[in-house]
Protein backbone atom coordinates (compact mmCIF):
# COMPACT_ATOMS: atom_id res chain seq x y z
CA UNK A 1 0.00 0.00 0.00
CA UNK A 2 2.79 1.79 1.27
CA UNK A 3 4.56 1.33 -2.62
CA UNK A 4 1.45 2.02 -4.48
CA UNK A 5 0.96 5.49 -2.78
CA UNK A 6 4.90 6.34 -3.26
CA UNK A 7 4.45 5.36 -6.55
CA UNK A 8 1.54 7.92 -7.50
CA UNK A 9 3.02 10.69 -5.45
CA UNK A 10 6.07 10.08 -7.91
CA UNK A 11 4.05 10.35 -10.89
CA UNK A 12 1.53 12.96 -9.85
CA UNK A 13 5.32 15.20 -8.65
CA UNK A 14 6.98 13.99 -12.74
CA UNK A 15 3.58 15.04 -14.39
CA UNK A 16 3.70 18.62 -12.09
CA UNK A 17 7.53 19.31 -13.45
CA UNK A 18 6.85 18.24 -16.79
CA UNK A 19 3.35 20.83 -16.95
CA UNK A 20 5.45 23.38 -15.58
CA UNK A 21 8.75 22.98 -18.10
CA UNK A 22 5.88 22.98 -20.61
CA UNK A 23 4.94 25.96 -19.69
CA UNK A 24 8.18 27.71 -19.55
CA UNK A 25 9.54 26.60 -22.98
CA UNK A 26 6.27 28.22 -24.30
CA UNK A 27 6.20 31.54 -22.75
CA UNK A 28 9.94 32.11 -23.22
CA UNK A 29 9.50 30.92 -26.85
CA UNK A 30 6.53 33.45 -27.39
CA UNK A 31 6.01 36.21 -24.78
CA UNK A 32 8.96 37.95 -26.31
CA UNK A 33 7.92 36.97 -30.07
CA UNK A 34 7.18 40.50 -30.98
CA UNK A 35 10.13 42.36 -29.24
CA UNK A 36 12.58 44.01 -32.14
CA UNK A 37 10.47 42.82 -34.56
CA UNK A 38 10.79 46.56 -36.00
CA UNK A 39 12.05 50.01 -34.84
CA UNK A 40 8.77 51.56 -32.88
CA UNK A 41 8.63 54.40 -34.98
CA UNK A 42 6.55 57.62 -33.69
CA UNK A 43 3.16 57.92 -35.00
CA UNK A 44 2.87 62.03 -35.33
CA UNK A 45 -0.40 63.09 -35.54
CA UNK A 46 -0.84 66.92 -36.86
CA UNK A 47 -3.35 69.92 -35.46
CA UNK A 48 -6.18 71.06 -37.79
CA UNK A 49 -8.08 74.08 -36.92
CA UNK A 50 -11.21 72.34 -38.48
CA UNK A 51 -14.10 70.46 -36.84
CA UNK A 52 -13.03 66.37 -36.24
CA UNK A 53 -15.99 64.34 -38.54
CA UNK A 54 -17.24 60.98 -36.73
CA UNK A 55 -18.03 60.28 -40.13
CA UNK A 56 -15.62 57.72 -41.58
CA UNK A 57 -15.44 58.63 -45.28
CA UNK A 58 -15.85 62.24 -44.65
CA UNK A 59 -13.91 64.38 -46.93
CA UNK A 60 -11.66 65.69 -44.26
CA UNK A 61 -9.87 62.57 -44.15
CA UNK A 62 -8.24 62.60 -48.07
CA UNK A 63 -6.44 65.60 -46.54
CA UNK A 64 -4.08 63.23 -44.27
CA UNK A 65 -2.02 60.78 -45.50
CA UNK A 66 -2.41 57.22 -43.77
CA UNK A 67 0.13 55.37 -42.21
CA UNK A 68 0.50 51.84 -42.61
CA UNK A 69 1.04 49.85 -39.14
CA UNK A 70 1.75 46.21 -39.30
CA UNK A 71 -0.36 43.48 -36.69
CA UNK A 72 0.88 39.97 -36.18
CA UNK A 73 -1.32 37.38 -34.34
CA UNK A 74 -1.29 37.95 -30.17
CA UNK A 75 0.88 35.25 -28.72
CA UNK A 76 1.43 36.33 -25.06
CA UNK A 77 -1.41 34.16 -24.16
CA UNK A 78 -3.74 31.47 -25.22
CA UNK A 79 -6.10 31.54 -27.26
CA UNK A 80 -3.61 32.87 -29.85
CA UNK A 81 -3.90 35.05 -32.96
CA UNK A 82 -4.03 33.70 -36.44
CA UNK A 83 -3.49 36.48 -39.08
CA UNK A 84 -0.88 39.07 -39.67
CA UNK A 85 -2.46 42.17 -41.42
CA UNK A 86 -2.09 45.68 -42.31
CA UNK A 87 -4.06 48.49 -41.49
CA UNK A 88 -4.02 52.08 -42.61
CA UNK A 89 -4.22 55.30 -39.85
CA UNK A 90 -5.14 58.55 -40.10
CA UNK A 91 -5.32 61.30 -37.20
CA UNK A 92 -5.84 64.69 -36.10
CA UNK A 93 -6.89 67.11 -33.22
CA UNK A 94 -7.90 70.57 -32.77
CA UNK A 95 -7.63 72.65 -30.08
CA UNK A 96 -10.78 70.51 -28.55
CA UNK A 97 -10.88 66.87 -29.59
CA UNK A 98 -8.36 64.20 -30.77
CA UNK A 99 -9.46 61.62 -33.44
CA UNK A 100 -8.17 58.45 -35.30
CA UNK A 101 -9.27 56.72 -38.06
CA UNK A 102 -8.67 52.93 -38.36
CA UNK A 103 -8.99 51.33 -42.16
CA UNK A 104 -8.91 47.46 -42.23
CA UNK A 105 -9.40 44.57 -45.01
CA UNK A 106 -12.03 42.38 -43.56
CA UNK A 107 -13.62 39.73 -46.44
CA UNK A 108 -16.94 39.89 -44.25
CA UNK A 109 -18.95 42.33 -42.58
CA UNK A 110 -19.97 40.79 -39.16
CA UNK A 111 -22.28 43.18 -37.20
CA UNK A 112 -24.80 40.77 -35.90
CA UNK A 113 -24.78 40.61 -31.94
CA UNK A 114 -23.39 36.87 -32.04
CA UNK A 115 -20.13 36.73 -29.73
CA UNK A 116 -17.47 37.34 -31.93
CA UNK A 117 -18.35 40.75 -34.03
CA UNK A 118 -15.63 42.56 -36.24
CA UNK A 119 -14.00 44.82 -33.18
CA UNK A 120 -11.23 46.72 -33.44
CA UNK A 121 -8.94 48.75 -30.67
CA UNK A 122 -6.71 51.61 -29.81
CA UNK A 123 -4.57 51.38 -26.65
CA UNK A 124 -3.31 54.56 -25.15
CA UNK A 125 -0.52 54.43 -22.76
CA UNK A 126 1.60 56.78 -20.69
CA UNK A 127 5.35 57.49 -21.65
CA UNK A 128 6.65 56.32 -18.77
CA UNK A 129 5.22 53.10 -18.54
CA UNK A 130 7.54 50.02 -18.31
CA UNK A 131 8.17 48.64 -22.05
CA UNK A 132 6.54 45.65 -23.50
CA UNK A 133 6.10 44.03 -26.85
CA UNK A 134 2.45 43.20 -26.94
CA UNK A 135 -0.94 45.39 -26.25
CA UNK A 136 -2.31 46.02 -22.91
CA UNK A 137 0.97 44.36 -21.42
CA UNK A 138 2.09 47.46 -19.57
CA UNK A 139 2.52 47.31 -15.70
CA UNK A 140 0.93 51.04 -15.59
CA UNK A 141 -2.50 52.23 -16.30
CA UNK A 142 -3.56 52.54 -19.90
CA UNK A 143 -7.01 53.37 -21.60
CA UNK A 144 -8.59 51.44 -24.04
CA UNK A 145 -10.90 51.98 -26.62
CA UNK A 146 -13.14 48.91 -27.95
CA UNK A 147 -15.15 49.55 -30.91
CA UNK A 148 -17.60 46.56 -31.71
CA UNK A 149 -19.77 46.30 -34.63
CA UNK A 150 -22.58 44.93 -33.36
CA UNK A 151 -22.91 47.46 -30.78
CA UNK A 152 -22.12 50.27 -33.60
CA UNK A 153 -25.30 48.90 -35.19
CA UNK A 154 -27.25 49.49 -31.95
CA UNK A 155 -26.50 52.90 -31.82
CA UNK A 156 -26.57 53.96 -35.34
CA UNK A 157 -28.62 51.83 -37.14
CA UNK A 158 -31.28 50.67 -34.64
CA UNK A 159 -31.12 54.06 -33.39
CA UNK A 160 -30.27 53.13 -29.56
CA UNK A 161 -28.77 56.07 -28.37
CA UNK A 162 -27.82 55.24 -24.79
CA UNK A 163 -25.73 52.82 -26.14
CA UNK A 164 -22.09 54.06 -27.54
CA UNK A 165 -20.19 51.89 -30.12
CA UNK A 166 -17.02 52.27 -28.29
CA UNK A 167 -16.34 51.18 -25.07
CA UNK A 168 -13.65 53.54 -23.22
CA UNK A 169 -12.07 51.01 -20.42
CA UNK A 170 -9.05 51.18 -18.44
CA UNK A 171 -6.63 48.24 -18.26
CA UNK A 172 -3.11 47.72 -16.18
CA UNK A 173 -2.80 44.26 -18.29
CA UNK A 174 -3.95 41.72 -19.97
CA UNK A 175 -7.23 40.78 -18.39
CA UNK A 176 -7.71 43.59 -16.28
CA UNK A 177 -9.79 45.88 -18.33
CA UNK A 178 -12.58 48.20 -16.50
CA UNK A 179 -15.22 50.22 -18.19
CA UNK A 180 -14.55 53.94 -16.99
CA UNK A 181 -17.29 55.45 -14.83
CA UNK A 182 -17.48 58.29 -17.71
CA UNK A 183 -17.73 56.59 -21.16
CA UNK A 184 -16.70 59.56 -23.57
CA UNK A 185 -15.05 58.08 -26.68
CA UNK A 186 -17.50 58.70 -29.48
CA UNK A 187 -16.49 55.82 -32.81
CA UNK A 188 -18.32 54.84 -35.42
CA UNK A 189 -17.63 52.20 -38.53
CA UNK A 190 -18.38 51.94 -41.98
CA UNK A 191 -17.79 48.92 -44.09
CA UNK A 192 -17.07 49.59 -47.72
CA UNK A 193 -15.74 47.01 -50.67
CA UNK A 194 -14.31 44.88 -48.66
CA UNK A 195 -13.33 47.42 -45.65
CA UNK A 196 -13.62 48.85 -42.59
CA UNK A 197 -13.29 52.48 -41.64
CA UNK A 198 -13.79 53.00 -37.99
CA UNK A 199 -13.40 56.59 -36.88
CA UNK A 200 -12.46 57.13 -32.67
CA UNK A 201 -13.08 60.57 -30.84
CA UNK A 202 -12.62 62.06 -27.80
CA UNK A 203 -11.56 65.23 -26.24
CA UNK A 204 -7.99 66.01 -25.27
CA UNK A 205 -9.03 66.13 -21.44
CA UNK A 206 -10.27 63.48 -19.95
CA UNK A 207 -9.97 64.31 -16.00
CA UNK A 208 -12.20 61.11 -14.68
CA UNK A 209 -8.89 59.00 -12.30
CA UNK A 210 -7.67 56.45 -14.73
CA UNK A 211 -8.66 58.97 -17.77
CA UNK A 212 -5.62 59.39 -19.68
CA UNK A 213 -4.97 63.52 -21.20
CA UNK A 214 -3.24 64.52 -24.03
CA UNK A 215 -1.96 67.93 -25.07
CA UNK A 216 0.05 69.69 -27.63
CA UNK A 217 3.90 68.29 -27.44
CA UNK A 218 2.90 65.13 -25.11
CA UNK A 219 4.03 61.87 -25.66
CA UNK A 220 1.68 58.64 -24.92
CA UNK A 221 1.88 55.30 -26.24
CA UNK A 222 -0.27 54.14 -28.60
CA UNK A 223 -0.90 50.50 -30.56
CA UNK A 224 -3.97 48.93 -32.36
CA UNK A 225 -6.07 45.37 -32.08
CA UNK A 226 -7.98 44.13 -35.02
CA UNK A 227 -10.80 41.39 -35.09
CA UNK A 228 -12.10 39.37 -37.63
CA UNK A 229 -15.67 38.22 -36.32
CA UNK A 230 -15.45 35.80 -39.60
CA UNK A 231 -12.86 33.86 -37.79
CA UNK A 232 -14.79 33.88 -34.46
CA UNK A 233 -12.00 35.88 -32.91
CA UNK A 234 -12.57 37.50 -29.56
CA UNK A 235 -11.08 38.20 -26.50
CA UNK A 236 -7.48 37.13 -26.64
CA UNK A 237 -7.26 35.87 -30.60
CA UNK A 238 -7.00 39.03 -32.45
CA UNK A 239 -3.77 40.98 -34.42
CA UNK A 240 -1.63 43.18 -32.73
CA UNK A 241 0.80 45.90 -33.22
CA UNK A 242 3.65 46.72 -31.23
CA UNK A 243 3.29 49.56 -29.00
CA UNK A 244 4.93 52.53 -30.09
CA UNK A 245 4.82 56.53 -29.17
CA UNK A 246 2.57 59.04 -30.36
CA UNK A 247 2.79 62.33 -30.34
CA UNK A 248 0.65 65.70 -31.30
CA UNK A 249 2.69 68.16 -33.20
CA UNK A 250 1.55 71.74 -34.05
CA UNK A 251 1.74 71.45 -37.99
CA UNK A 252 -0.73 69.88 -40.07
CA UNK A 253 1.86 66.68 -41.07
CA UNK A 254 0.66 63.20 -41.96
CA UNK A 255 -0.17 60.93 -39.06
CA UNK A 256 3.48 59.06 -38.85
CA UNK A 257 5.58 61.39 -40.54
CA UNK A 258 7.84 59.79 -37.54
CA UNK A 259 11.48 59.92 -39.07
CA UNK A 260 11.28 63.01 -40.24
CA UNK A 261 9.88 64.74 -36.74
CA UNK A 262 12.66 62.42 -35.00
CA UNK A 263 15.06 64.20 -37.19
CA UNK A 264 13.80 67.58 -36.76
CA UNK A 265 14.14 66.79 -32.56
CA UNK A 266 17.26 65.96 -32.90
CA UNK A 267 18.49 68.88 -34.83
CA UNK A 268 17.07 71.22 -31.89
CA UNK A 269 19.67 69.18 -29.53
CA UNK A 270 22.35 69.67 -31.31
CA UNK A 271 24.85 72.19 -29.77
Amino acid sequence: MRGSTKAVLTFSVTLLLLGVGYFLVVYSVTRDQLVGVTEPEPLVVGYTSSTLPIDPFAEFWTTIEPTQIHLWPQNARLPYGREERDILVRGAFNDVDVSLLVEFEDETENRDTSSTPDACAVFLGPEDSPPAAQMMGQDATGNLWHWLADRDTEQYVNGVDSLRAVLELITVGPGTQTPLPDQTVMGKGDYRDGKWRVVFKRSLSNQQEGGLELSLGSTSLISFAVWDGAQMEAFAMKSISIVQPLVLVPTQQRAGKARDYRDTERRRGDP
